[in-house]
């Protein structure tokens, strides 16, 4: 039986690995706060999603457009789902543009409230090693 499982959408692919409690999600092309949230439900409607698992939002293939607003409604939405989804894990997100980490370490700021445990990574392989250890 494997232990990763897909599910690709038009701008973003959830790939969980179950065995090692960690899910990556891709994005790709223009990403506005619809499809950040359409990858957030999917990752935790995915079928062998577990609670508080770990993830990887990779940006590294996307570009991120999104407002300073947005980002704070993000936060206010994830808090929504945390009986389903958890508060005690780590996020690790990918960019290797300039912009979108600026907005993803303002984001970051907005959940340092929470007791998720973040990290932006400039490499998808340095963000999956953090979650990994």
């Amino acid at each position: 039986m494997p232990t990763t499982y897909k599910v690709t959408h038009d701008s973003f692919e959830v790939i969980v690995n179950r065995e090692r409690n960690i899910a990556h999600i891709i994005f790709s092309g223009e990403i506005g706060i619809e499809e950040v949230k359409n990858a957030y439900l999917a990752l935790i409607d995915h079928p062998t999603f577990k609670y508080n698992m770990n993830v990887c939002n990779d940006y590294s293939n996307a570009i991120l457009l999104v407002s300073i607003l947005e980002l704070q409604e993000h936060a206010v939405f994830v808090s929504q789902y945390s009986e389903q989804r958890g508060s005690t894990y780590k996020l690790a997100m990918v960019s290797n543009e300039t912009i979108s980490s600026a907005f993803l370490s303002m984001y970051k700021v907005r959940i340092s409230k929470s007791k998720v445990d973040s990290g932006i990574f400039g490499s998808t392989k340095s963000a999956l090693r953090w979650l990994k250890n």
